[in-house]
């Protein structure tokens, strides 16, 4: 999967390749990847599996895109963090997508991929912005936490419908990869170079 990512450039930042906004495009493609190998897929057929795969990258990707957001705003401030993520952050992450997954396709079909991933970002964003919080201690399954949310979805897609197992799973694989690529300061660099 990730051999399908490289380090992506967005034509329209070419400054970016290598440098704090290239590298968290890269980390995000790479986390989400990355826990995409790690779900288990309960269901019946290949092609079942083969679209689930796609259906559950995109999840992985909003939700870090979301959590970049996070961040975002808190070094940010709402209007900055805002301009950001509109402007600059989201067009790059749904290029990188679409030119990862849709690269030889007709340009209208990759129009209509990068449609469907803004609609899916925008939706995840306002869902996931009704939360308190990524995680709420003491409380795995809280519909006020982002990584519940995002694990219920992930469940329902991998055929484990609200399987607390696979929830937790989600939970645990989304902090360690949050922890291991040192999310927040590759976060912090990006946004406070743009």
């Amino acid at each position: 999967m990730w051999s399908r990512i490289k380090r992506w450039v967005h034509p329209k930042y070419p400054e970016a390749k290598g440098e704090p906004l290239g590298i968290l495009a890269s980390t995000i493609a790479y986390n989400a990847a990355k826990c995409l190998e790690l779900m288990d897929l309960n269901l019946p057929t290949e092609t079942e599996k083969e679209f689930a795969k796609i259906d559950l990258l995109l999840e992985f990707t909003w939700a870090f895109s979301h959590i970049a957001s996070r961040y975002a705003l808190g070094f940010l401030g709402p209007e900055k963090a805002l301009s950001f993520m509109r402007d600059t952050w989201i067009p790059i992450t749904s290029w990188v997508f679409v030119e990862s997954y849709f690269k030889d396709s007709p340009a209208d079909a990759k129009e209509e991929a990068r449609a469907a991933f803004l609609r899916g970002a925008r939706a995840r964003d306002i869902e996931y912005g009704e939360c308190r919080d990524l995680l709420i201690e003491g409380e795995a399954f809280s519909d006020d936490a982002v990584l519940f949310r995002l694990g219920k979805r992930v469940a329902e897609i991998a055929g484990h419908s609200y399987n607390p197992a696979t929830i937790m799973m989600v939970q645990s694989n989304m902090v360690r990869m949050l922890v291991d690529s040192c999310f927040n300061q590759i976060v912090e660099k990006a946004v406070r170079g743009v």
